[in-house]
């Protein structure tokens, strides 16, 4: 069973996206025949080869109306699971109604979870050969009505409270929620997952609304002359899959341009907005653009003819085959919705999730693979060497915060041990491909990732439409550095590994600080120390996975919500402050501080000012408004998120959020994105200045 963590919810197809993605998991295109096993007396089994949907919605009863043709092959009774709501109409099988049996489980026990589906078996007989196809038809209607409402959080991109909706709202059907008969293949080695199968899904037009599905759509008439903006209602996956999943909403905006690669077909990209949203389009699609033209030569083809970007009716960033649902505060975002590790990391999830898929027997990969060439690989491409070693330094900074909390386990593990936090999956599991990187240079060229790269489109060109694991990843990575990789996969991938930054006191720090790594050694790796012996620094471009002291932790918002929990002090009483104080679990006890506001700043004025970074107010007299970095900012409409060190408690921080003026208060909502930074300034609704206070790195031995 497949799985993608986020917020500690599971699911059979799962979440992701780096904003939070719910990736499609399937197999090999091997043919279904493949699949049937014949027995001793020469029978087979009864395999599905292909799935065809015809869907009418209705928003006004929260219902669909279904007809699910599927291609069956071989002798005997098919089971097949279906969601638990279905109301069945009739069974057929070459157009003559037959019999069937529908086992829907009782309701379950309290404390024990729901199951969602019912059990459909149907008797598909026998062909003279076994191997002939028939039609089975399947004719039924359910009322879809999650309440996703509930699962609405302020500053929460993620909804994970719903699965199936039908509305006037919108329409949601997630590829694993069951809401189409699923064929669950007892004899593969994917135990209790979904077999795979060619689908496609034909959708009854509803006026006024827009619909996207998995896959590609299917158009009539001459490619060329396909209009973007109309909606399409014919959708099919190029390649099997494990589910087809839904979304869309009534009165949108259909944008689309047409990217032309330098080689390959050329891929439609399309966004649907609502109208208010309808201004973003431009900038979308001019970033879907570019994010195309950089991943397509580094790692093949668009594995699909359209990239979808649809503006969803509940808070999500999800990733689907050909399509990302993005919730409407994430669109009205704009611009900054458009950084690395946002929409490209969607979009890169075609090739990784959706393209290549993720063996449900075994590690998910794909969230760190994915954010490696987006949310770190990106910034290099477009900003340089010091993005890249800033962005690692983020990553150890963020362990620093919890240790206990992020590195929870083994990169192997996520997706299949419970308890593991996304922080591996996604952060730890792309730091692990950093290191391979091991900052060798070449004409200014690092070698190391141009091997990364390459492997990776190996992988893409040998597998997409196949469940694969670590294991293959490091066979193409073995292949492309040209030596063996197994033991670092033991220490980094299979082993839970957390070397740490504290030298031994020994004649050789350095070597004893990178004795804790496998397939490196102080020369392969850069590291600076005192003439006199008093100090080492080592790894000063955080190559290298660890976990750094609580002295070098830089203070961000992370850090002071974190470990030793947090007080917080304000006197302000207007709304922005009253609601998000309930989102901050206090305590009367907690070793660092949040304050709020000029008053609680004022009142901890002395403490502020022992920080090595302090914040600074003026005094309406020579200086007005406040001071961080040594700059001044006085402007009415700008205010400031600073994160410090508390005086004399390593690891402890105080966080200040203040205000000039007004403009700035509606920026509090949002302070919990900023994990990355010690300091953001706002002028009005605008980041004007962005910065990161890093401690001292240097760690002092024992001279000898």
């Amino acid at each position: 069973m497949s799985v993608y963590q986020h917020g500690n919810r599971t699911n059979r197809q799962g979440r992701d996206l780096g904003i939070g993605v719910r990736c499609s998991t399937v197999v090999a295109a091997a043919g279904v025949l493949g699949v049937l096993v014949a027995s001793a007396e020469g029978a087979s089994r009864t395999a599905v080869a292909r799935q065809d949907l015809a869907v009418q919605f209705s928003a006004a009863d929260h219902s669909a109306v279904v007809s699910d043709t599927l291609e069956v092959v071989g002798n005997g009774v098919l089971a097949l699971r279906l969601t638990s709501d279905a109301v069945i109409d009739r069974v057929q099988l070459d157009g003559k109604t037959i019999s069937y049996d529908w086992n829907v489980p009782e309701s379950a026990s309290e404390g024990e979870p729901a199951v969602p589906y019912g059990t459909l078996a149907v008797d598909c007989g026998s062909s003279a050969d076994g191997m002939s196809s028939r039609q089975l038809t399947i004719q039924y209607s359910a009322v879809f009505d999650d309440n996703y409402q509930q699962g609405e959080q302020v500053g929460e991109i993620h909804n994970f409270a719903v699965d199936t909706y039908i509305g006037d709202e919108g329409i949601f059907l997630t590829d694993g929620s069951y809401w189409h008969p699923v064929w669950v293949d007892s004899e593969s080695k994917w135990t209790d997952d979904a077999a795979l199968m060619p689908i496609s899904i034909e959708i009854e037009p509803m006026e006024g609304w827009s619909i996207v599905a998995s896959g590609d759509p299917v158009h009539s008439g001459d490619a060329e002359t396909v209009d973007l903006t109309q909606p399409v209602w014919h959708w099919a996956t190029p390649r099997p899959v494990d589910g087809m999943a839904v979304g869309g909403r009534r009165d949108q905006v259909i944008h689309g341009v047409m990217y032309d690669p330098p080689a390959g077909d050329p891929v439609e990209i399309v966004m649907q907005v609502s109208e208010s949203n309808g201004w973003v389009c431009e900038s979308y699609l001019e970033e879907a653009k570019r994010v195309l033209e950089i991943y397509t030569p580094l790692i093949g083809p668009f594995p699909f003819k359209r990239m979808s970007i649809v503006e969803n009716f509940f808070s999500s960033g999800f990733a689907y085959p050909g399509f990302t649902l993005l919730g409407n505060r994430v669109i009205a975002m704009g611009p900054r919705a458009l950084r690395p590790g946002y929409l490209d990391h969607e979009i890169t999830h075609n090739w990784f999730g959706n393209g290549v898929y993720v063996d449900p027997t075994r590690s998910n990969w794909c969230e760190g693979v994915t954010a490696y060439c987006t949310n770190y690989y990106r910034r290099i491409a477009e900003d340089g060497e010091v993005a890249g070693r800033d962005y690692r330094r983020s990553i150890l900074m963020k362990l620093a915060t919890d240790p206990e909390m992020y590195d929870s386990g083994a990169v192997g593990d996520y997706g299949q041990k419970a308890g593991i936090d996304r922080f591996v999956g996604y952060d730890k599991a792309s730091f692990v491909l950093m290191m391979l990187e091991k900052g060798e240079l070449v004409s200014g060229e690092n070698v190391g990732r141009r091997n990364v790269m390459a492997a990776l489109r190996r992988v893409c060109k040998l597998y997409t439409g196949q469940r694969i694991g670590w294991e293959e990843i490091f066979e193409q990575l073995e292949d492309r550095f040209g030596r063996p990789l197994d033991d670092f996969a033991e220490q980094w991938i299979w082993n839970h590994t957390v070397p740490t930054t504290i030298v031994e006191d020994s004649d050789t720090p350095l070597a004893a600080f990178f004795a804790q790594y496998t397939n490196h050694s102080p020369h392969e790796s850069s590291g600076g120390w005192s003439h006199d012996g008093g100090w080492v620094e080592p790894d000063p471009d955080f190559r290298l996975y660890r976990l750094l002291p609580a002295e070098q932790i830089v203070p961000t918002i992370s850090g002071t919500l974190g470990v030793g929990g947090v007080q917080l002090v304000t006197h302000e009483t207007r709304d922005e402050v009253q609601q998000y104080v309930p989102r901050v679990d206090v305590s009367d006890d907690g070793e660092n501080l949040i304050l709020i506001g000029k008053q609680a700043v004022a009142e901890h004025a002395d403490l502020v000012s022992q920080s090595p970074d302090p914040l600074l107010l003026g005094d309406g007299t020579e200086h007005a408004g406040f001071q961080v970095g040594g700059v001044w900012y006085d402007k009415p409409e700008q205010g400031v998120l600073h994160s410090m060190p508390y005086p004399g408690r390593p690891g402890r921080f105080i966080t200040v959020f203040y205000s000039n003026g007004e403009p700035a208060w509606s920026r509090l909502r949002l302070v919990g994105f900023y994990t990355r930074d010690s300091t953001i300034v706002w002028e009005n609704d605008q980041v004007i200045e962005r910065r990161v206070f890093e401690p001292d790195r240097r760690v002092h031995v024992a001279k000898h």
